[in-house]
């Protein structure tokens, strides 16, 4: 009843056994996972990162990774996957936990979108532009700012306090 898929297999990758999340996310009955090998069930692409992580299982005993794996509909979906080797009754098997990952890595792009839409806009404002840390860091400046200044972006960031920007007349009101 995890929550996360659990597929047990050999280091011929003959699936051994699974738990009901891992035929959720595959699309496929148990039996027809049952009798396919874990390769199956990674896209083309895919198949030699397998291959590498299970190099690094026999030898570490254990991996972490992000992998696609295949639904039965062709469709690929990325996963975290932590596995690590066991042995029972002298037969070495692997035990992998998938989580599927999709909407974290939807989340990621739709972050690095905005932040790049984001940086566009302070970029090209037109106006000098700065946004400040409340101890009064510079923690960004844009292009402008920087022509304003006659600093360099990497002497400001960080670095500097927009205090060091203002006339000690105009401090007061400032602040």
């Amino acid at each position: 009843n995890s929550n996360d898929g659990i597929i047990i297999h050999n280091l011929e990758g003959e699936i051994i056994n699974i738990n009901k999340k891992v035929v959720h996310l595959m699309g496929y009955n148990k039996s027809e996972i049952l009798a396919s090998n874990i390769t199956d069930l990674y896209p083309a692409g895919a198949v030699e990162s397998y291959k590498q992580a299970l190099k690094t299982i026999v030898k570490q005993g254990c991996v972490n990774l992000e992998i696609d794996f295949k639904k039965k509909q062709g469709v690929v979906f990325p996963a975290e996957v932590s596995s690590s080797l066991f042995t029972i009754k002298k037969t070495q098997i692997v035990q992998s936990i998938i989580r599927d990952i999709t909407e974290r890595k939807w989340v990621e792009k739709a972050l690095i979108d905005a932040e790049e839409k984001y940086r566009t806009v302070f970029e090209t404002t037109g106006m000098a532009t700065v946004i400040i840390k409340g101890d009064s860091t510079l923690t960004l400046v844009n292009s402008e700012f920087e022509k304003l200044c006659g600093y360099h972006k990497q002497d400001i960031e960080g670095k500097k306090s927009w205090t060091e920007f203002v006339l000690d007349k105009n401090l007061k009101r400032m602040e």
